[in-house]
């Protein structure tokens, strides 16, 4: 195996894993094949290594969101289902659904007018900006027999980027396509001399990119676009049936599908805008990349299209599901732009620790004194209340999301003790208690003791300081020969 031309040191198998995958092994991999009488050097196969993301908008469908969506349809013979109970005809959760929840949104089209039809949806009130991807799981269901499929079985699941969000994204009669976007059917039913289909194809706004274009990685051969094209076959292998209820139930769901198709299985969807390029996925399977791109809209859609006018042999059986759909940016590592500051404050005072910090998701934060965590001490903020001697020491913030992680400069925590306590008086009031004013620094806590000896001291109270001084009553004293009193501040 080689790597951007360089032998790959011990890569000597048919097949090469790579683990731990970082940025840099992304490039060109080719294998090189020899035996006695030659050799051959394969096509090239190009690995792209997508950065960390982070979603802005996610909808699982999971309930009824039809309402933080707009439709656009091109006819009222279409049909959209939100929170769609898919595991009714047997398909089994999706692959980032969360607890094996079974609900997604069916997209139907063309259902009994025989006339070719599209709808799709886009969230309303969102604009994306900058680099971003759409992101979804995708399953296309087929009516049979296969691996051809019924009368009306060609139907395609559309995505795209770049849409002002209430255009009908196809190419039909009078249509106002916008944004770059893409379609794929699920049985294979496109024919590769077809100028304005695919089974796999990119589109910018309702232009259909041709086979010799250069946008497909399958190349820009006449198969380009075409399911049997050995770029998609060899990692679409066929082979997927209908699931087990729909075998029991419908007598036509027969067979099994062709070589580079993609129906009757989960399949991830990535559409990634960077700059002027959108790239799409599925199953991590570069199928197109359009340069140049003049993307002046900030919507997103996922649709459905039926092309031809023949009707499905049984609407039950022809649909796409969209699952789990997100938006999702570059995650960004977390950065500091203000640092924890140095604190001084006096025993029993507060000490208030800040951090200014940012990132893509918003970083998650841990406080720690002298490098041990401080229980629940979790926002860009801490705050030591009543802080005591043992308190002093470095503070420090540890930041983190899922780009990275980081820690902030230390910042020392300095307790100052308190003036020493003063007794301004001594009243001896009526019941002949003893009244005692204390005065020492706002806020300090001090401890008073009493002796009678001046050798032997016993707790007496504690008194926290509001406003400088503090009053209170040493009890009866008529049975005293002497008493003494002294105060200090600190534990």
């Amino acid at each position: 195996w080689r790597f951007n031309g360089t032998n790959i040191s011990n890569a000597t198998n048919a097949n090469y894993t790579l683990a731990n995958i970082q940025t840099t092994n992304a490039g060109n991999y080719t294998v090189v094949v020899t035996n006695s009488t030659g050799g051959n050097t394969s096509a090239v196969a190009t690995l792209t290594v997508n950065p960390l993301f982070t979603p802005v908008f996610l909808d699982r469908f999971d309930t009824n969101s039809s309402a933080n969506w707009t439709l656009s349809t091109s006819t009222n013979n279409n049909r959209i289902t939100f929170a769609y109970d898919y595991s009714a005809i047997g398909i089994p959760s999706a692959p980032n659904s969360i607890g094996g929840t079974t609900k997604g949104l069916r997209l139907e089209a063309n259902l009994n007018a025989g006339a070719a039809a599209a709808l799709n949806v886009s969230p309303i009130g969102q604009s994306f900006f900058g680099n971003y991807r759409l992101h979804f799981d995708m399953w296309i269901n087929v009516n049979g027999p296969l691996p051809g499929g019924g009368t009306g079985s060609t139907e395609a699941i559309t995505a795209g980027v770049g849409t002002l969000g209430n255009r009908i994204q196809w190419t039909g009669s009078g249509t106002t396509a916008d944004g770059v976007w893409f379609e794929v059917d699920g049985e294979g039913g496109s024919a590769n001399t077809s100028i304005s289909q695919g089974d796999f194809a990119a589109f910018a706004g309702a232009t259909i990119y041709a086979t010799n274009s250069t946008v497909y990685a399958a190349g820009a051969t006449t198969t380009s676009r075409d399911n049997d094209d050995l770029y998609y076959a060899n990692v679409f292998p066929g082979g997927q049936t209908p699931p087990a209820f729909q075998v029991s139930n419908y007598a036509q769901q027969t067979g099994a599908l062709d070589p580079g198709t993609v129906g009757f299985a989960w399949r991830d969807v990535v559409i990634n805008k960077s700059g002027g390029t959108v790239e799409w996925f599925l199953d991590g399977l570069k199928i197109a990349t359009v340069t140049g791109a003049s993307i002046t809209a900030s919507n997103v859609f996922v649709g459905y299209w039926d092309p031809y006018n023949s009707v499905s042999d049984n609407t039950n059986l022809s649909f796409g599901v969209v699952d789990n759909l997100r938006v999702e940016v570059p995650a960004v590592a977390p950065t500091i732009s203000a640092q924890p500051q140095n604190v001084f404050v006096k025993v029993t005072s507060n000490a208030t620790f800040t951090v200014t910090a940012s990132g893509i998701p918003a970083p998650a934060y841990q406080w720690r004194l002298n490098g041990t965590n401080l229980a629940g001490a979790t926002s860009a903020s801490y705050t030591r209340v009543n802080s005591q001697y043992t308190n002093a020491g470095n503070y420090s913030l540890v930041i983190t999301n899922l780009a990275g992680s980081l820690t902030s400069s230390n910042a020392l925590l300095t307790i100052l003790t308190a003036a020493p306590a003063q007794f301004q008086s001594f009243t001896l009031q009526p019941d002949n208690s003893l009244q005692l004013l204390l005065a020492g620094d706002p806020g300090a806590t001090y401890y008073v003791e009493s002796s009678t000896n001046l050798v032997n001291w016993s707790a007496f109270t504690n008194l926290s300081l509001t406003g400088g001084t503090f009053t209170f009553n040493a009890g009866w004293v008529t049975n005293d020969v002497q008493r003494y009193f002294r105060a200090r501040s600190g534990p």
